[in-house]
């Protein structure tokens, strides 16, 4: 019964020694020109891919770019944030801690990721102009609209944050502008001074002071739900409504971490049918790829990944069929523990695991 069990695993083992190597080591990027949102964008990067392309450092923003047709417009990437208040993460790791001001970026100002959730009056010289609100970046700095106790309003002509300016118009016995009828301000400037609405945590809007009112005149665009990152024709990172249809980037990642639960087989089984490409439990070879797959496999959910080590038929092996490098694997192991596994605390080059233990695991993809 235990030989039958094996055999299959054996037969497509053969055939993939025959037919198929498994891709060199690192991280491919491929343009993508069809407009997606998006979700939709990353759906298909992860259907046909591995992912949405993510940039580490600067040697990857540099290979990218290189591999990139002249853009006419801007495109999605793998950057985006749940909402106004969460911080930029990457697709590929979600579940990951977020972007630090310390790693890599390539923002095209500082103030881009930011969050825009303090909003002006945007006036014009003329008065009968359309006056409408703007959401911005809350430590931009705009000249300030304060409200007085009897309705009229006070502009200070100083650049200000927007806690600045709140600050300033306390000072003054004053609060910025709550504005219940645009035709109340009736000043004439070629402006767009902060006024008291802003944006909270449960993602309302609300006005800063004691006076309240359900006045909200966006401007087109406005306000910015701008939560997913873009790479514009001059390579700089912005960022956009996620809504937005746009060509996108994927990138090709081998050996990638999978970070589902499963036994030996079951790994084996996803990483030929549902990794959406053809795919082999990684093989771990050479010393450049072992030490790769040992930087993946730190952000596991288990302490040890399923590898394509593998004991069949008296000998141990790898499912792609390339050379085994270790030396002092058991001959004989007990039953039911010939599969091997990579520790993600890096303490050894394998263990040799129950094949039924469910463990995350890493795919290579197969050319």
């Amino acid at each position: 019964m235990k030989n039958n069990q094996l055999e299959p695993i054996f037969i497509i083992f053969i055939i993939t020694m025959t037919a198929e190597c498994v891709l060199g080591l690192g991280k491919q990027f491929h343009h993508v020109g069809e407009a997606k949102s998006w979700s939709d964008a990353r759906e298909y990067c992860r259907t046909h891919h591995t992912d949405l392309a993510s940039i580490r450092n600067q040697e990857e923003d540099g290979q990218l770019m290189s591999t990139l047709p002249q853009l006419s417009s801007s495109i999605y990437f793998g950057l985006s944030r749940v909402n106004h208040s969460a911080a930029w993460r990457w697709s590929e790791g979600l579940d990951e801690a977020p972007i630090t001001s310390s790693e890599y970026t390539n923002w095209d100002n500082p103030l881009e990721p930011l969050p825009r959730n303090c909003t002006c009056l945007q006036l014009r010289t003329d008065s009968s102009s359309y006056k409408m609100f703007h959401s911005l970046s809350c430590v931009k700095t705009k000249y300030a609209l304060c409200g007085n106790i009897d309705g009229t309003f006070q502009l200070v002509t100083t650049s200000l944050t927007w806690e600045e300016a709140q600050q300033v118009c306390k000072n003054n016995d004053q609060s910025l502008a709550t504005i219940t009828d645009l035709n109340s301000v009736t000043e004439t400037i070629n402006a767009c001074p902060w006024i008291g609405l802003f944006r909270d945590m449960d993602d309302e809007w609300k006005w800063i002071g004691e006076k309240q009112s359900d006045l909200r005149i966006w401007a087109p665009g406005h306000p910015s739900y701008r939560n997913c990152g873009t790479i514009s024709e001059d390579l700089k990172w912005h960022s956009d409504v996620c809504e937005t249809t746009r060509n996108f980037v994927c990138q090709e990642e081998t050996p990638r971490l999978v970070k589902e639960k499963k036994t030996w087989e079951e790994a084996l089984e996803f990483c030929r049918t549902q990794s959406g490409h053809p795919a082999n439990l990684a093989s771990l070879a050479s010393d450049e790829v072992h030490q790769d797959a040992v930087r993946k496999i730190l952000a596991a959910t288990t302490d040890e990944v399923w590898t394509g080590l593998r004991f069949l038929a008296g000998s141990w092996l790898w499912m792609s069929g390339e050379q085994l490098q270790y030396q002092d694997l058991p001959v004989c192991p007990a039953t039911g523990h010939g599969c091997g596994a990579l520790p993600t605390d890096g303490s050894r080059p394998w263990e040799v695991r129950d094949c039924m233990e469910k463990k995350n695991f890493l795919c290579s993809k197969m050319a």
